[in-house]
């Protein structure tokens, strides 16, 4: 996360045309795990979301980030 101190430790494996990562990590917050999914992928964006748990997997902030992304055309 952009101005946030911390870390995550991802794993990622593509499953149904998307890729889905699972990891831990530490932020200012404590200790966490976080599930995020990159799906809607075509070739002009994608759409990302990311859930994040700080009490090992109880409860879950969902979602902690979501955003989509899309290509723009190339300066002339």
């Amino acid at each position: 996360m952009a101005n946030v101190e911390g870390y995550s430790e991802l794993r990622a494996e593509v499953i149904d045309g998307g890729v889905r990562t699972t990891g831990q990590g530490r932020d200012p917050g404590g200790a966490l795990i976080e599930r995020g999914r990159y799906h809607d992928i075509f070739a002009d964006g994608y759409s990302f979301t990311l859930d994040r748990s700080y009490d090992g997997g109880k409860t879950w902030i969902r979602p902690f980030v979501s955003y989509r992304a899309t290509r723009r055309a190339a300066a002339k």
